[in-house]
């Protein structure tokens, strides 16, 4: 299944005889509802109570974004059904041991990724970074090292500030340059792609945690807060980088451009449709590419590793296995 991105404004979507179709002035589009993991419309487009219904009845996410991106909100029958996994996940939470565990392995698995992923990005633009993979590798050395979540979550942000130091250094010859993650607004074109892709990664994990029964809000590694869906944040961490290298791709091959982005007032960065496009047609190409994946015998595309990682944490929970191992590439 994938998601349907809609932008032409005053569009209009409805749902009959098992499929969802787009209409606008020019042209009508027909999608058959078991091919369809979510929607996300941007600015002024029109769902019908059909539409609606038929997501909610069948667990599926429409996502509503500003005409720049901009995450406005979402609908989707959030309460679950599976009252008996929520407790046991409630009862993980209340487990200082096993967060902390668990914790862990999210990091290592977001490090490892990322340190991977600067690897490869080095060689494909004949830069050195060899220092930094090193500084890398030795913060790495240190999580399991760690005795709090207060201790761990600086370890994370050491690793991640190292990586985006060396992540920086890959457009040193490009037309937009990137001196550290920055977000709440982004301040520049390189953040504000970034801060979108992580956008739409996070409506896909968020729909997988929720297809397993899990609570989106209740995470392990960050903090819990009103309205914070933690738990998303957590199953994010291993799949980030591959943001980060699509974002770099976009820029290497000039498919963005420096004319599709605008200041705000307050500083924000926006980019304008056709960035989005692109950046959404990447993402769409990236996450139906397939992979090796461990116990299966043919590849799988990143949009079913992404579900099978949220089974493997759901059976964690119920205790069927004795770990969780992140997805490494």
């Amino acid at each position: 299944m994938f998601p349907i991105y809609i932008f032409e404004q005053n569009s209009v979507v409805k749902f009959s005889e098992g499929e969802i179709i787009l209409e606008n002035e020019s042209v009508q589009k027909k999608y058959p509802i078991n091919t369809v993991s979510h929607l996300v419309v941007f600015g002024n487009i029109t769902i019908t109570t059909p539409v609606i219904k038929e997501f909610l009845k069948t667990d599926r996410d429409i996502f509503f974004l500003g005409e720049n991106g901009d995450y406005i909100g979402e609908i989707n029958s959030i309460t679950g059904k599976n009252t008996n996994l929520k407790i046991e996940q409630y009862k993980k939470f209340l487990n200082e041991d096993f967060k902390l565990d668990f914790s862990k392995l999210i990091v290592l698995g977001k490090i490892a990724n990322s340190r991977r992923n600067l690897q490869l990005l080095q060689r494909n633009k004949g830069v050195n970074l060899q220092y930094i993979l090193d500084e890398i590798e030795k913060i790495k050395n240190n999580v399991n090292f760690a005795k709090s979540p207060e201790e761990l979550l600086g370890i994370e942000g050491l690793a991640s500030r190292k990586y985006f130091e060396g992540f920086g250094k890959l457009f040193e010859n490009e037309v937009f340059s990137f001196s550290g993650r920055n977000k709440f607004p982004p301040k520049d074109e390189v953040n504000s792609m970034l801060s979108f892709g992580y956008t739409l990664l996070a409506q896909l994990v968020g729909g997988a945690i929720r297809q397993v029964g899990l609570d989106p809000f209740l995470g392990f590694f960050h903090k819990i807060d009103f309205g914070r869906k933690s738990l998303v944040y957590d199953m994010m961490e291993e799949f980030r980088y591959s943001i980060d290298g699509m974002v770099l791709g976009l820029v290497s091959r000039s498919i963005v451009l420096p004319e599709q982005f605008r200041k705000e007032s307050d500083g924000r960065i926006l980019m304008n449709r056709e960035a989005i496009k692109s950046l959404i047609r990447a993402f769409h190409t990236k996450f139906a590419q397939k992979y090796d994946y461990p116990g299966q015998e043919k590849q799988v595309s990143f949009y079913d590793i992404i579900i099978k990682q949220q089974r493997n944490l759901r059976d964690l929970i119920y205790e069927k296995v004795n770990t969780y191992t992140p997805f490494k590439f």
